[in-house]
């Protein structure tokens, strides 16, 4: 057929200007189609009676093929235009086109014209009936969304369960709790929470489900709600982790859902899908999808629905009933594993209440020996014991037997003589310590009949500067020590020194003298600055590279950024890709002896002839058609949607007319059905050739449904903005460990931290964006122009700057992670206002400037960038008057107001504190309640000498800490002073030394990154900070830290971490050492460690310590005087002998008899001696007495008694000391009020103080 005779017959409605191009091969068609815009149909031949019709995608033909069942194919606007869908081949030109393609098929082959009949037929769809239209994809999201709506009550179940199960389930077992009471209490809670969310969903779902009731919405939504708690249940069980077992159920519940969608497009067999059904996710959307099916077609099987809500009912049952064997069959860590047959045991159908106790005692040996092998039983008890003990042995063992003698002495005191005059009547007597104030011997136990003489020579050597003394046995951390084979007496520990030294410590001495000295050049302003500017970089790179999740969290997030791009992508290859449909009788209407299928119906031809048409039936018959033949006037085939198509056969002269009548759900019945017309003519015109027509669409390279474009993508756009508060808010995992204040109390300058921030943050924000963008340019190039591309995302990178200060201020002002989003959204609304973005930079950054200025932290050194200054000493004006001080803390307060006066640098106090005040204001109860305040300190006065310890003693909540933060300049004083730092005036300016109580370290870094980061930020060298690392190695070898170089913190002890944070606060060679509770945590040979430690740093007369602790041993081993402060008030200062000597009442005695009968002789004995003694113990053959001081004293008399006693009654040894530190701390600390601590104490609770009970 030539092209201008093709033209000539060729009928394209609404198309002008008609050109036929003939081209060679199908490359050449498309290739066609896509570089001309206007519009082209494609006709291609495969033969003269085959050929395939090609359109544009909407141009002239449906998007789809074939609607499904629940779609909506017919349309009805306002009540009067009512348009389907299959009539878009008829009214854009497809059916005339094809009908004309196919006359001049038939007249070039059979030289006659039917052009007229086919011209002429009519088109008319069959009656709709009326039905509720669902849009497919609106109700996928539906079911989808339902399907997912118990998962965050699922999530919490999860681990709330598996959590209980693994820690308290056993436990509780033990105190008598059923297996069935503990899944029925979690059972019958989140029953209720599904209940109440099952009644809002069922509301809501019920207006979009219109046949179906709410009563059997909500049945489904309930029961669906149930098998999800058995299903948690079951995981639980089978999982250990909780995080996982959330989030197994969630994924579970998702494929499970999504994979029953596939039953709303008859995808699935109908055996499967009852196979299916025991996933109770799956059975719940079939539910879904019946009742979706049912608002399309009223006369459905509701049968189905009841279906459904048995197999949901057996789910339940199944997986709870699986939950309970597996809960058997693998218990938690302590329970008891039974068989996997047990359920066939007679015990578990019919339980025993005493098999328990049976089952205990077959395991005992009833045969009771009559030796002392069992602990004996009280009468009472006999029958009630559930467990005794059998050849369990008691040994004693003698007590380590030392003494200690404690002299408080003063300056004219010479240690020699004294030492001298000593080893005179105890000749192995041993100086095991010495500070300016106080001696320290160690006194064999066995020579206490040399003490009388002893002390009375001491009693007599009153021009030797001795002030006090006083005597105390070995405390148990020593004989602990000693069992493990190392004693700070005996090894040089703690106090040990040889006579002669002049050192506390000689081991930790000898280590670091071997070591050359540092260079000790510390950096200061810009060069400082950008050391510190690069090592906050480092700290976050390494943060990156350590903490996998954020890394984790950042890919997820570029990888979610995709999903538009691919959905789209998906959706193109699955809805608009290439596909060619054969308009051939057979995808609407049964062959002959084919059997009857779900949508094949016969062809119904009506006769309105009124005469035969035998040789029409014959020739629809040679195409393989079944046929239902009737009478026009007895049937009307648009009443009757049984069939899914009919031709209506009418006469005009002597030619046929056709009317072609569609049922609206088939979308190409027209176009089938000109071709059956079509063929049938050509049959009566004697051929018997068939004409076959296919229609397909051409490849649309340049068509997009637009959301998966990064530039027209609202979702893109938001989540590339989300990804600067994930990434800036960071700092706020800083403030909750402190570590962002320890940095800087060490120096950090603010600037530096925010600088070092972004400069990590600011590249890995762009290398995300492009990441995120990158598959846009090489999917779809062609969609716009490179250029076009490349500028918007830096219009979306310009963004990233100013975005991330913002969120350094917010991270800065709420310190909470979940208000980033908030903040985000925030920002977005501010940045609608056009302005360029450097200028939102600059606002950012002084808004963060002034938020680091006011939050007042003291500085040593002025911000090179932030241009903050250091806070000045100036004093604040006093709270009030103390009244009712001790002596010792009235004269420490004069001195301390000298010391501020003295205009002496070398005599001057390393730490001066002048009448510290610190008041907090309390959150109120309620919104009518007054704000009240609470004073942490008050008027607290001391001074710190030059290598001189100070300690601060006192119950928690006394105010230590707080003392402690206002003297570093963590928090400023309410009123009073601080004035602190190096003895040489201000020409080297070194930060204090501060060893917060709180472990502010940083989990995943190893411990040389930890001592690497604190030095480069206190200005120290590279040379000088491997210096200082290997100098605390070698000199606190003690510390067991060089094993542990290379570890990240977390795994660590807490010990150990204690000891890092204490070598992190002394690098830089402090003036100002500052230590709250140092040795938390550690065994006493750890505690031991760290003591040596911290006297081998303060030995130096340049520095000065303060040491708060709640450990009484600590302040003894290190402090040269204790402060003790109650409810925020100093009540005494001085020397620990001296706090003895004077606020100590008692003594202790004890004495060990031979013979257990010569106890009552004893005792009368002890009480002749010592009228006021008070027996506080007694044993077989020990007793312990608390006696006066004043019937104690002289010592020298005392021992002389004790001696007599024992050589009278032949005592096995006795031991005669002083109070202890403890117990003095506890007698100067009863009179602490309550309500000094709390103000929000119960008012109506009346809070008294017990008063002492002597024992």
């Amino acid at each position: 057929m030539c092209r201008n005779n093709l033209k000539e017959f060729l009928f394209l409605p609404n198309a002008t200007d008609a050109k036929v191009i003939p081209v060679e091969d199908l490359e050449t068609l498309d290739t066609y189609s896509q570089q001309n815009h206007s519009e082209i149909v494609g006709i291609i031949f495969k033969d003269t009676f085959s050929y395939q019709l090609k359109f544009s995608w909407g141009y002239r033909v449906p998007f789809t093929d074939e609607f499904i069942d629940h779609a909506a194919h017919c349309t009805e606007y306002e009540e009067e235009i009512f348009t389907c869908a299959i009539s878009t081949f008829w009214n854009y030109g497809f059916i005339p086109f094809q009908a004309s393609l196919n006359a001049a098929i038939i007249e070039v082959t059979t030289n006659h014209s039917v052009m007229k009949d086919l011209m002429s037929i009519t088109g008319i769809t069959m009656k709709v009936e009326s039905f509720v239209a669902q849009h497919g994809v609106m109700y996928d999201f539906c079911i989808f969304f339902s399907v997912i709506s118990f998962s965050p009550f699922t999530y919490f179940l999860s681990l709330n369960v598996t959590r209980e199960r693994k820690r308290l389930k056993e436990l509780m077992k033990l105190m008598g709790l059923q297996d069935t009471a503990f899944w029925l209490s979690w059972g019958l809670l989140y029953a209720g929470y599904v209940s109440i969310v099952a009644t809002f969903l069922a509301l809501m779902t019920s207006r979009l489900v219109y046949t179906t009731g709410f009563f059997t919405i909500f049945s489904l939504f309930i029961l669906y709600g149930l098998s999800l708690i058995a299903l948690t249940f079951l995981l639980s069980v089978l999982i250990r982790k909780p995080v996982l077992t959330g989030l197994t159920v969630f994924l579970l519940t998702l494929f499970w859902g999504c994979l029953g969608i596939l039953i709303l497009y008859r995808k699935l067999p109908v055996s499967l899908e009852w196979i299916l059904s025991f996933l109770s996710p799956f059975a719940f959307t079939a539910g879904m999808v019946q009742m979706i099916l049912l608002d399309n077609d009223p006369q459905g099987d509701s049968s189905l629905m009841m279906a459904t809500f048995v197999m949901l009912l057996l789910d339940t049952v199944l997986y709870m009933a699986l939950a309970l064997y597996f809960d058997k069959l693998l218990p938690g860590d302590y329970g008891h594993r039974h068989s996997p047959l047990f359920f066939l045991k007679s015990w578990f159908w019919s339980p025993n209440p005493r098999s328990g106790r049976v089952f205990f005692e077959n395991e005992n040996n009833h045969i009771h020996s009559s030796d002392d092998s069992f602990e004996p039983v009280s009468p009472e008890f006999h029958g009630k014991e559930a467990i005794r003990i059998k050849n369990i042995k008691k040994e004693y063992k003698k007590k380590a037997g030392k003494v200690e003698a404690f002299l408080h002495v003063n300056e004219t005191c010479n240690s020699e003589r004294i030492t001298s005059l000593i080893q005179q009547h105890i000749p192995d007597a041993k100086l095991a310590g010495r500070s300016e104030e106080k001696l320290v011997y160690t006194l064999p136990l066995e020579r206490t009949d040399k003490f009388p003489g002893l002390y009375s020579d001491l009693d007599g050597c009153t021009d030797q500067g001795i002030v006090n003394y006083g005597v105390s046995m070995t405390t148990l951390n020593e004989v602990f020590l000693k069992l493990e084979g190392k004693t700070a007496v005996d090894e040089a520990g703690i106090l040990g020194q040889e006579p002669g030294g002049d050192g506390r410590l000689s081991e930790s001495e000898q280590a670091s003298s071997r070591l050359p000295e540092m260079k000790r050049e510390v950096l200061s302003g810009l060069a400082l600055w950008r050391q510190q500017f690069r090592t906050v970089a480092r700290i976050r790179f390494l943060k990156l590279k350590c903490e996998r999740r954020p890394l984790y969290i950042l890919f997820f997030i570029v990888g979610i950024s995709f999903l538009p791009l691919i959905l789209e992508h998906l959706l193109l290859k699955i809805f608009f890709q290439p596909h060619v449909w054969p308009l051939n009788p057979g995808l609407y209407f049964l062959s002959s002896g084919q059997k009857p299928h779900a949508h094949l119906t016969h062809l119904l031809i009506l006769n309105n002839t009124g005469s035969p048409i035998e040789d029409l039936i014959h020739s629809l018959e040679r195409q393989n058609i079944m046929l239902d033949v009737d009478d026009f006037a007895s049937k009307n085939g648009t009443y009757d949607p049984s069939h899914n198509g009919a031709i209506v056969v009418s006469r005009q002269e002597m030619d046929y007319r056709f009317s072609a009548v569609c049922h609206t759900k088939r979308m190409n019945c027209f176009a089938v059905l000109i071709n059956i017309i079509s063929n049938a003519l050509l049959g009566i015109l004697n051929s018997t050739e068939q004409i076959q027509i296919q229609r397909s669409n051409f490849v649309e390279v340049n068509f997009y449904l637009g959301f998966g474009t990064l530039e027209s993508s609202f979702f893109w756009m938001l989540l590339a903005a989300s990804i600067s508060p994930y990434i800036g808010m960071s700092s706020i995992g800083d403030c909750k460990l402190k570590i962002r204040s320890r940095l800087h109390l060490s120096g950090l300058f603010p600037s530096a931290y925010w600088f070092g921030q972004a400069a990590v943050d600011m590249p890995l924000n762009l290398v995300i964006l492009l990441c995120m963008s990158a598959p846009n340019y090489f999917l779809a190039l062609n969609r716009m122009m490179l250029p076009t591309r490349i500028i918007f995302t830096l219009v979306m990178a310009r963004l990233k700057a100013p975005l991330l200060m913002f969120m350094y201020v917010v991270s800065f002002m709420s310190r909470k992670r979940s208000s980033s989003d908030f903040w985000c959204l925030c920002f977005f609304v501010v940045s609608t206002i056009h302005s360029p973005p450097c200028l939102h930079c600059l606002i950012f950054l002084f808004t963060l400037r002034c938020l680091e200025a006011k939050e007042g932290k003291k500085m040593m050194t002025r911000d090179p960038i932030f241009r903050i200054y250091p806070r000045s000493n100036s004093a604040y004006p006093s709270l009030g008057d103390p009244e009712g001080e001790d002596d010792d803390v009235l004269a420490e307060r004069a001195r301390t107001a000298n010391a501020l006066d003295s205009s002496d640098a070398q005599e001057k106090p390393v730490i001066i504190a002048s009448c510290l005040c610190k008041e907090y204001e309390v959150q109120k109860r309620n919104c009518f309640s007054k704000r009240k305040k609470k004073v942490a300190s008050r008027n607290v006065s001391f001074c710190v000498k030059q290598g001189e310890v100070l300690g601060l003693l006192g119950h928690s909540g006394a105010g230590k800490s707080t003392l402690l933060r206002m003297i570093v300049g963590e928090t400023a004083p309410s009123a009073g002073k601080v004035v602190s730092g190096s003895v040489r005036g201000d020409k080297e300016r070194r930060f204090p030394g501060y060893c917060p109580q709180a472990e502010a370290l940083w989990p995943d870094f190893t411990v040389r990154e930890h001592l690497e980061v604190y030095a480069a930020v206190k200005g120290m060298t590279k040379e000088d900070t491997s210096a200082a690392i290997t100098r605390y190695f070698l000199m606190v070898f003690a510390l067991e830290l060089q094993e542990h170089l290379k570890v990240p913190v977390k795994k660590l002890s807490v010990g150990i971490n204690r000891k890092l944070c204490f070598a992190l606060s002394m690098l830089g060679n402090p003036t100002v050492i500052l230590l709250d509770e140092p040795s938390i945590g550690m065994d006493p040979k750890g505690q031991q460690q760290m003591w040596q430690m911290i006297l081998a740093t303060c030995k130096s007369k340049e520095n000065g310590a303060i040491l708060s602790t709640h450990n009484m041993a600590e302040a003894e081993a290190v402090c040269d005087r204790v402060a003790i402060v109650v409810a925020g008030q100093l009540r005494f200062i001085g020397s620990i002998q001296h706090l003895k000597s004077k606020f100590g009442r008692d003594y202790v005695l004890e004495m060990k008899a031979k013979q257990p009968g010569q106890m009552e002789a004893l005792h009368a004995e002890i009480l002749r001696l010592f009228p006021q003694a008070v027996r506080k113990e007694r044993y077989s053959s020990l007793i312990v007495y608390k006696l006066p001081m004043n019937d104690v004293c002289p010592l020298s008399s005392a021992f002389l008694k004790l001696e007599e006693v024992k050589q009278g009654f032949d005592l096995e040894n006795y031991s005669l000391s002083q109070s202890t530190l403890e117990q003095v701390f506890l007698e100067l600390t009863m009179e602490q009020d309550p309500g000094d601590f709390d103000e929000e104490l119960e008012p109506t609770v009346k809070w008294k103080l017990l008063p002492s009970e002597d024992p």
